[in-house]
């Protein structure tokens, strides 16, 4: 039977022909049957024992497939491939200097554990490409400038205020090594003294994307 059609189909194909040959077989007496039907009674069961090593074979077959599309090195990879985080401003910060790093202390989701909430750098656990997003809300009347940085330097601008509360937020798609350190952080001297980033509202989250 053609490989290269699906073991499903092929298994569904085996059922139905079994399913026609047993009831050819019970349609009558095998003992008054004809010396025709005897002569199909044992074309079916030649059929029978053709199916059945059909059907072994395939058994056979999708027990490699089943181990190879599971096996513990795919697992591995898999496991190693899920990266992805989202962290969150709390409490607000009242006081930043310049390039200082903003720390989003509580986090929602750290798959891959490479986010730490405790300096706010993303440490890039494979090469990859990233994507990374980052919300900002200043505080009321006030303004901040803020970026995404790579190993010191700027990938990633945002600028947050008005007259009320305002935010400023922005998206990048970066091609990162190994060991690779990615944080948000205050960008130049810029905005309203003292410098204030919200709570909550204030986000940084990432993912490999392949």
């Amino acid at each position: 039977m053609d490989s290269k059609i699906p073991f499903a189909f092929q298994l569904s194909f085996i059922g139905f022909c079994l399913m026609i040959s047993f009831t050819e077989i019970q349609k009558g007496d095998c003992a008054e049957v004809s010396n025709t039907e005897n002569e199909l009674a044992e074309d079916i069961f030649s059929t029978l024992q053709s199916l059945r090593s059909e059907v072994q074979s395939l058994k056979a077959q999708i027990g490699v497939e089943g181990e190879r599309s599971i096996s513990p090195e795919e697992r591995r990879v898999s496991k190693k491939k899920r990266v992805a985080f989202y962290a969150r401003v709390s409490p607000s910060i009242t006081k930043i200097a310049a390039e200082d790093t903003i720390v989003f202390s509580l986090v929602e989701t750290n798959s891959g554990e490479a986010y730490n909430p405790s300096t706010g750098e993303f440490k890039v656990p494979i090469a990859g490409t990233y994507v990374f997003h980052s919300n900002i809300l200043s505080g009321h009347g006030k303004f901040i400038e803020t970026c995404l940085k790579v190993n010191g330097k700027d990938r990633m601008l945002m600028y947050s205020g008005s007259k009320f509360f305002g935010s400023g937020s922005n998206m990048a798609v970066l091609e990162l090594k190994a060991g690779d350190i990615v944080n948000i952080a205050k960008q130049g001297p810029w905005g309203t003294v003292p410098l204030y980033v919200h709570h909550l509202w204030s986000t940084f989250s990432g993912f490999l994307l392949y």
